[in-house]
């Protein structure tokens, strides 16, 4: 009897297979999940050192007391994002239950555990190198990967070879970590005290993933800025939590900070308000002349890289040098965003990207919106889009026929013309044989139309050129690759323009041309360096050249297109034509920060807290008041936007 009362109170067991070995101490099923966990916090760890490695000179600012506090606090972002994918497959490595103890039951949640891992590291590792070109952690771009997952793959297997390999060896010596941990006898323990601990675990997931807060919201991307420190913000965050919770919803992001009426007023002082019922909405005086327009996103063409505009000496931009002495030329113009996509919308539909909110290919266009070639072919034009990357990428195709663009080209359609090293290479298209195939479709044309234009060549990673474009050492992902490349895009703009100048139409068309972004990895100074971009509108006999220093974005680029081409259709848009603008400001956006652009200075906030401030260009630094006025009108132009957008109230249906 005593040894049966004595083996009543031993834990079962399972017993090893026919020649199963375990290795080391026996492990119960929360001790296991304590280790997993802890080698997961362990990589985020790793990655936070070399980020901060990397980019040690922008931490630069920071103090060590600084530096030590926002690892401490990224660790409750990195295991709460930890926590949102590993509770699930942990509460099942716990079931209280008998069967859970097994082999068979354990070590595929334990693989399970393993891959997710791996995934976040994966993430993790391209948010480091990314983190180089915008100077932010990725954010919803990392769900837009998957419509362009070829170009990305070959991206990470030519440019990026070397860190494939380190990360392959990291996820081999994880794995080994991993399998030391899933091999060990599982030994449970007994029936009561596991449905406790099983309570515990879920309690503390979801605690953990709260961000070991117990009243309010849950931590959110915003709460790693809470010290006002851009930089100890960006060094406490991870890409993983700034990825996922960027992607969340909306209503995650608070857009009120005013009463209505109030909002309308300070958003009045730096944008016209014109109506009531669609405050943005436009008009402007009919013209006898409806000329044609060919419009020019070009790829990560820097302001900065601009001989003529910026003083430079680099050599690489003669033909667009030359356009800027015939063009009226723009020396504050600022893009909306960092993102291509950003460009396309806020260019065809005047719309600013709010955080949180849907986007151009993203659900923007259930709300009613003004459509730039919509109107267009209201007044009989022809539209026609053409892009050097593959035509889905980003859904470019859809947004092409969604504002209202008959035809839409991209890289499958246009013909190489030109001989490369490598016909192959360019992952985003050549620049020349797209300019080359645009002026074949336009060459014979009768009726006016609006081209739009967006080229690729510049766009990293840079493929190698025909000799006589290769100035510099060549490098696919360095500043002298992207000059030789820039060189080889201005020449083809050069062509281009000649090539165009031989047909009938060429005297009555409006060329205007603008960069998507900047390059953002190279010739950034400040905050406004990274928006900074070139915009010109080339038109001999029709536009009178010169140079405006007004603030100008590409927010303002729809209305001065739907202006130049003489229509009195009325519209809605938050910019106004560069055509009439006295003064303003730039409106950008970036990832999960806005910030307004004058004059005299600029601000950032995360729409909870200010961010940075600082002085445009060589100007002083304007006085605490200007800031504070500046962070009113800010955020009262994200509530106006964000209440007609959420209402349908943007443009009149």
């Amino acid at each position: 009897m005593t040894i049966l009362k004595g083996a009543r109170n031993v834990a079962w067991r399972p017993r090893p297979q026919s020649g199963e070995r375990y290795a080391g101490a026996p492990l119960t099923p929360l001790r296991k999940s304590l280790y997993y966990f802890g080698l997961a916090l362990a990589v985020f760890t790793l990655f936070r050192v070399v980020f901060y490695y990397d980019y040690h000179a922008y931490f630069g600012k920071l103090s060590v007391g600084q530096i030590l506090g926002a690892f401490l606090h990224g660790v409750r972002f990195d295991a709460a994002i930890i926590a949102v994918f590993f509770s699930i497959p942990l509460l099942l490595i716990n079931l209280p239950l008998r069967f859970a103890a097994s082999r068979w039951w354990h070590q595929p949640l334990a693989w399970i555990l393993w891959v997710v891992t791996v995934a976040m590291a994966l993430v993790l590792a391209a948010d480091v190198e990314y983190f180089g070109y915008v100077d932010r952690h990725i954010a919803t771009e990392l769900f837009a990967i998957g419509q362009d997952m070829g170009a990305m793959l070959r991206l990470a297997f030519t440019s990026f070879l070397g860190a494939v390999l380190v990360y392959l060896v990291l996820c081999a010596g994880l794995g080994w970590l991993w399998w030391r941990v899933a091999r060990r006898e599982t030994v449970p323990v007994r029936a009561g005290a596991g449905a406790l601990w099983f309570v515990v675990l879920f309690l503390a997931l979801i605690l953990t993933g709260r961000g070991w807060t117990l009243y309010g919201k849950p931590i959110n991307v915003v709460h790693a800025f809470t010290s006002g420190s851009t930089e100890a913000g960006n060094l406490t965050l991870n890409g993983v939590f700034s990825a996922v919770m960027t992607n969340d919803a909306s209503s995650d992001v608070n857009h009120r900070f005013f009463d209505t009426g109030e909002a309308r007023r300070l958003a009045a002082q730096i944008y016209p308000i014109t109506d009531d019922k669609y405050p943005f909405l436009r008009d402007y005086m009919a013209k006898p002349n409806h000329p044609n327009v060919i419009f020019v996103l070009l790829e990560s063409w820097s302001f900065h890289y601009i001989d003529a505009l910026a003083g430079g000496h680099f050599g690489v931009t003669p033909n667009f040098d030359a356009l800027v002495k015939q063009s009226l030329s723009f020396t504050r113009a600022y893009s909306h965003g960092q993102r291509s996509i950003e460009g396309v919308q806020s260019s065809l539909t005047g719309i600013p990207r709010l955080l949180g909110m849907p986007y151009l290919g993203k659900g923007l266009e259930v709300t009613n919106i003004s459509r730039l070639g919509t109107i267009a072919q209201r007044h009989g034009y022809r539209t026609i889009f053409v892009q050097a990357p593959h035509r889905g990428s980003f859904r470019m195709d859809a947004i092409a026929y969604a504002a209202g663009f008959q035809e839409y080209y991209g890289m499958e359609d246009i013909p190489i013309v030109l001989e490369y090293p490598d016909a192959g290479a360019a992952a985003f298209g050549w620049d020349y044989d797209t300019f080359m195939f645009v002026s074949d479709k336009l060459a014979h044309e009768k009726q006016p139309f609006l081209a739009y234009v967006y080229t690729g060549s510049t766009h990293e990673p840079f493929a190698r050129l025909p000799e006589r474009f290769e100035k510099r050492p060549h490098g696919s992902l360095t500043e002298d690759g992207f000059l030789n490349t820039l060189y080889y895009s201005d020449w083809s703009l050069g062509e281009f323009m000649k090539k165009v100048a031989q047909t009938d139409w060429f005297k009555n068309t409006i060329f205007v041309f603008v960069a998507d972004h900047p390059i953002g990895k190279f010739g950034i100074a400040k905050i406004p360096d990274r928006f900074h971009v070139p915009l010109l509108i080339y038109a001999p006999g029709l536009v009178k050249p010169g140079t405006n220093d007004v603030v100008a974005s590409q927010l303002d680029i729809f209305p001065t297109l739907v202006d130049l081409m003489g229509f009195e259709d009325p519209f809605s848009a938050l910019g106004d034509s560069l055509m009439h603008k006295q003064n303003g400001v730039a409106f950008v956006s970036a990832g999960s920060i806005v910030g307004l652009i004058g004059k005299e200075g600029y601000l950032t906030s995360s729409l909870k807290n200010r961010l940075d401030t600082g002085a445009v260009g060589a100007a002083p630094m304007p006085p605490p008041a200007y800031f504070n006025d500046l962070e009113k009108k800010l955020l009262a132009t994200d509530q106006v936007v964000y209440e007609l957008l959420q209402s349908n109230r943007w443009a009149p249906p």
